[in-house]
């Protein structure tokens, strides 16, 4: 499959079960890579850590021609990252729950003095209920399932 291939089928397929090989392809078309970072909450005057935070980053694949926050190439990217993002979330029904924030017309610098720009996607593993509590073996188990589809499709976590 070539990579015109692999963005004609993150606009056109709803179902976010693609294949494996087509999220492959996403993943490298757009340099994909993701991070984890801690969810807090204020509780009783105390920090609690309560979830996380897993946001995937792609990048538009024309370095060529200057991005533009939210342009249609951004949510071109957009889309393929909530393709992956069906890919590697488990999809029964458990007590964590994956929110997946709206798109933001923004664009991201990977780290100083680096010349590419990325697309953002933030998901949010947290508690179906009960939104105060501390992080629990199911949301450890949620995002290590997660940490491993990501691997599958060759994706690298952000240094």
């Amino acid at each position: 499959m070539n990579s015109k291939s692999a963005r004609a089928q993150a606009q056109s397929v709803p179902d976010p079960a693609a294949s494996l090989a087509v999220a492959c392809e996403l993943a490298a078309l757009h340099k994909v890579h993701w991070q984890i970072y801690p969810e807090y909450r204020l509780v009783d005057e105390q920090l609690v850590k309560v979830g996380f935070e897993l946001v995937l980053f792609g990048t538009h694949d024309h370095p060529s021609k200057r991005p533009a926050p939210g342009c249609d190439d951004c949510v071109k990217v957009y889309k393929s990252l909530t393709c992956l993002a069906g890919f590697v979330l488990p999809r029964e029904v458990r007590p964590t729950m994956f929110v997946v924030e709206p798109f933001e017309a923004a664009l991201l610098y990977p780290a100083p003095g680096t010349p590419r720009l990325e697309v953002a996607m933030r998901i949010r593993l947290v508690h179906r209920a009960e939104s105060q509590l501390p992080i629990d073996d199911c949301q450890r188990t949620c995002l290590a399932e997660i940490e491993g589809r990501l691997r599958q499709l060759g994706i690298r976590k952000s240094r």
